[in-house]
């Protein structure tokens, strides 16, 4: 069903009329529904954040990928000591007075002296075998990631939501502010007509005075409409990521040319609701943290190591080169640690339980998903319904203003019947516009319930 409205539009006063805290001079920046849409996807800092998480994630899975992989170290160092041991042996005093036991031995051979090493070496370490731990440890760290992506996904149509919801209250806003000028061009009409009428002594100063009260009543809502128009802007700054005093208003086409679609039945949203990426992300979680107790499990077996180092170490600087002084050693080692303290069965334990956490919260999430999705729906058809009501409306007041007016021309209707008519014009232009915006809102938030952007097809196959 597509809506058509006739009413004159005066986008140009709108943009006359600054808004608060608006820098003079500033023009403001129309924007259509996909526009909005791709601005917010783009700009805001909400979602920024979130992507950035992926650089985080993507660390913990090199993180978990650099324990198959060799550690390779080197060091140098030059240590200058002087080591008294010998002198406090008990013995050494024994030695020193009877001359030693081997001839020619000299006893102050013995003492203690200052003395710099000069060593460097290179250490080498390579998990042989660790029973599945850096495999499942890498899974989970992909896992982790696939999460962080859906959940990138759940923020997105979140944030677009929010961006398009607030694109449709500035439309209603500016559109109201646009049926109000209309009817104050009206009513000022009018008012010229019966100062007409009563300068030539066919009219009164009743009528007079009643279209002057007529027009002057209409400023207390003009002011309210810019109002609410300044608001307006500022909400959609702020679901655009933007400065809240950023110029913006909108295409001026929003709620006059909609498109309210027939929806699919209930039942098969419902169904596309499984599909959703913040469920999909839960269900991610899960195996994530099935990996995660994997990588726990195995800390209860043992880990088969290589090390080796090869380096040399001397007192001569001219022997730093020669490889009589190199020393090396190699080995494979078993490492096991038998007792912890149970500090993994309870991790384990804690694991199993955010498992179990996170499948009550896929329920919990679902049985919420359903109920607004109804409530969206009902929304939907009874906003659309209205809409087409409200058009019929507007068309008859449309008419019987025209009527009126021609008549009083002719003086065959009052100025009474003239204000009617421009009133029931009014409520019924307002009611066919809030109806609209109120089937556009709800359309939007069915999108974001099942799982998709504002504009695409409410279900995958349709899109095919």
């Amino acid at each position: 069903m597509k809506l058509r409205c006739c009413l004159p539009l005066i986008a140009a006063a709108v943009m006359i009329a600054p808004s608060h805290g608006a820098e003079e001079g500033s023009r403001p920046q129309a924007l259509d529904g996909p526009r909005v849409v791709a601005l917010a996807l783009e700009n805001h800092p909400r979602l920024r954040g979130q992507r950035e998480r992926l650089t985080e994630f993507r660390a913990l899975r090199g993180q978990a990928l650099s324990r198959a992989l060799p550690q390779v170290d080197a060091g140098v160092s030059t240590v200058r000591s002087r080591d008294p041991g010998l002198l406090n042996s008990p013995n050494f005093s024994s030695l020193a007075e009877s001359g030693g036991t081997m001839p020619g031995f000299d006893p102050s051979f013995l003492q203690p002296i200052a003395v710099t090493l000069y060593d460097y070496r290179l250490n080498l370490e390579q998990t042989i075998y660790a029973f599945g731990r850096i495999g499942a440890a890498v899974r989970a760290a992909e896992t982790r990631e696939e999460q962080i992506l859906l959940e990138i996904h759940a923020a997105e149509i979140e944030t677009a939501q929010a961006a398009i919801t607030a694109l449709y209250d500035l439309a209603l806003a500016e559109a109201r502010l646009d049926v109000l000028a209309a009817e104050r061009a009206a009513r000022e009409k009018q008012v010229e007509q019966a100062r007409d009428f009563l300068e030539i002594g066919t009219g009164t100063r009743l009528a007079w005075l009643q279209a002057r009260s007529a027009l002057a009543a209409l400023r207390p809502r003009e002011i309210a409409a810019r109002g609410d128009v300044d608001v307006a802007r500022v909400r959609l700054n702020e679901a655009l990521g933007r400065s809240a005093l950023e110029p913006v208003r909108t295409s001026g086409t929003e709620l006059t040319t909609a498109e309210l679609p027939v929806l699919p039945s209930l039942e098969r949203l419902l169904a596309a609701t499984d599909r959703r990426p913040d469920l999909a992300a839960l269900r991610t979680e899960r195996a994530a943290l099935d990996q995660e107790h994997r990588v726990w499990r195995a800390g209860l077996l043992p880990d088969l190591k290589f090390s080796g180092s090869w380096g040399i170490s001397t007192v001569f600087t001219e022997e730093l080169a020669n490889t009589d002084f190199a020393a090396w050693n190699a080995g494979v080692f078993l490492e096991w640690n038998l007792f912890d303290g149970r500090q993994t069965r309870h991790k384990l334990e804690e694991i199993r339980s955010q498992q179990r956490q996170n499948e009550w919260s896929e329920k919990t999430r679902h049985g919420e998903i359903e109920r607004d999705l109804a409530r969206a729906v009902a929304n939907y058809h009874r906003a659309r319904m209205a809409a087409s009501a409200a058009e019929e409306s507007v068309s008859l007041a449309e008419e019987t203003l025209r009527v009126a007016e021609a008549n009083h021309a002719w003086g065959a209707a009052t100025t009474l019947d003239l204000l009617l008519g421009h009133q029931n014009l009014r409520t019924a232009r307002f009611e066919r516009l809030t109806a609209v915006h109120d089937a556009l809102v709800a359309l939007a938030e069915i999108h974001a319930l099942v799982g998709r952007l504002p504009f695409q097809p409410l279900l995958e196959e349709a899109s095919r």
